[in-house]
């Protein structure tokens, strides 16, 4: 008995931890008066309902702009290898 609910248990945790296609999700490009929106619809972990984000020309640029300095911290924190050694 305690095998099986420990069987069941590993299933429905891997299974709630599944992660979704990224080829599946879908973008809708809105243009209207000059602007360039675009609507994606995005499964966060944790759950499947997903939500339609919509973001702008402007909040995409700094969305890129605040990963890449995110990136850069990260490698500045990282330990530099010696040339010639391991």
């Amino acid at each position: 008995m305690l095998r099986i609910s420990v069987c069941l248990s590993l299933a429905v945790l891997l299974a709630a931890c599944a992660a979704t296609d990224s080829s599946s999700t879908k973008v809708k490009v809105v243009q209207a008066e000059g602007t360039d929106v675009r609507c994606t619809q995005e499964v966060r972990t944790g759950t499947l309902l997903a939500s339609v984000q919509c973001r702008s020309a402007e909040q995409r640029a700094e969305e890129r702009r605040s990963v890449d300095e995110a990136a850069e911290a990260i490698r500045r924190t990282m330990p530099r290898r010696e040339k010639g050694g391991q």
